[in-house]
């Protein structure tokens, strides 16, 4: 008789060797010039000490906080739309698809309030630094090239 008490069956193998069923998404750190354009978009101003914001001329300082406040503004409707979307998956899960809330689905699906401010984390949302990343990209707030950058370019400055 067998004292051991792991499982000895033809799958045995199976939970000590899983096999990789999907690609993993490869995410490196950021070097601190990505970090710098990424801080500076989400925060503004707010990342510099004030004797760096005082040396700023006004057009440096303006330029900062307009991107800043587009960053913003373009995050805080996709959250939004994220929170619609998981509304919605809520709501087909959970009632009947009655033609009242086919209607509210669709009428509602994509609506978005510019006055109105989402005050939900990202990490609520299960939205990771990647995709605030890509999204930036895709929104032309930061550059097309952003994973290409490194460091050696801010020291050629």
């Amino acid at each position: 008789m067998n004292n051991n008490p792991q499982y000895q069956g033809m799958l045995s193998d199976y939970q000590t060797q899983p096999k990789v069923r999907q690609e993993q998404l490869i995410f490196k750190g950021l070097n601190s010039v990505q970090t710098e354009l990424y801080r500076k978009a989400l925060y503004g101003l707010r990342i510099y000490p004030q004797g760096i914001i005082r040396s700023m001329t006004n057009a440096q300082r303006k330029k900062v906080t307009r991107k800043m406040k587009r960053t913003q503004r373009v995050l805080n409707l996709w959250k939004q739309q994220i929170c619609n979307y998981q509304a919605n998956r809520v709501i087909e899960n959970h009632f009947k698809m009655t033609p009242v809330v086919k209607e509210l689905l669709e009428l509602h699906a994509n609506y978005v309030d510019v006055e109105y401010v989402n005050n939900l984390s990202f990490r609520d949302l299960g939205v990771k630094r990647h995709h605030i990343i890509r999204k930036l990209i895709v929104e032309d707030i930061l550059p097309k090239n952003f994973y290409d950058l490194s460091d050696e370019i801010s020291r050629t400055k």
